[in-house]
């Protein structure tokens, strides 16, 4: 099936996050409040991302709203989510730094209520970022779409608790730039994830079952004792 065609209330919250190779988001949280960040979940970028296809991922207020996603993880103890850092490109885009200027990105977290564990259930976070250009990884995917690593600083992230299954869903939501956003894809996966192929407000997520990969990204936060 193509990914062309599948994949594309709590307060918003609108922050700025600047991510460069000399200015991660670990080091921007180690120098505020925060000294003790540290990688909290990771579902690394394929090792080899020019197999892979990555999904359009795209949210309600975005110019080109074709479908979004959404990635299961948990974490090993009680955690605050201060960052986030995910691979991506645009539909059809061989520049990294297209679309050379600041974007809104919309980060959901939801819990699974425990009526289906393969689907998002309740939302207990969201928040609007201003995402800056991502740093050039020199890779493409099976597209030939260039990928850039992206980095978020939340101003609002939530505490999770251990033994409790979360879902994230990472849209570019920015109206200007009129073409998808596409999430690469990890190698590490538990054999499906949720998407929503209408790009709904709320979204209306659909189990998609797919043994190859799942989506990459990691979490920075600092354990809370």
């Amino acid at each position: 099936m193509s990914r062309r065609k599948i994949f594309t209330f709590v307060a918003v919250v609108t922050t700025l996050a600047v991510f460069t190779s000399n200015n991660s988001v670990e080091a921007q949280l180690q120098k505020g409040s925060y000294t003790r960040v540290q990688t909290v979940f990771d579902y690394p970028l394929s090792i080899m991302p020019e197999t892979t296809w990555g999904g359009t991922s795209d949210g309600p207020d975005s110019g080109a709203c074709f479908a979004s996603i959404a990635e299961d993880f948990t974490v090993k103890q009680t955690t605050k989510i201060l960052g986030v850092k995910f691979p991506g490109g645009y539909f059809e885009q061989t520049s990294p730094n297209f679309p050379g200027v600041p974007v809104n990105f919309l980060f959901r977290i939801f819990i699974t209520d425990g009526f289906n564990d393969k689907l998002p259930g309740s939302m207990i976070y969201e928040e609007n970022v201003t995402v800056y250009p991502g740093v050039d990884t020199g890779l493409v995917n099976a597209f030939d779409e260039a990928i850039a690593i992206y980095g978020a600083r939340l101003t609002n992230g939530p505490t999770l608790q251990p033994g409790q299954k979360y879902w994230i869903s990472i849209m570019e939501n920015d109206p200007l730039t009129q073409i998808p956003f596409i999430w690469m894809n990890s190698d590490i996966n538990n054999g499906y994830f949720a998407y929503d192929p209408g790009c709904n407000n709320p979204q209306l997520f659909e189990t998609f079952e797919f043994d190859d990969w799942g989506y990459a990204f990691t979490l920075i936060g600092n354990a809370v004792q």
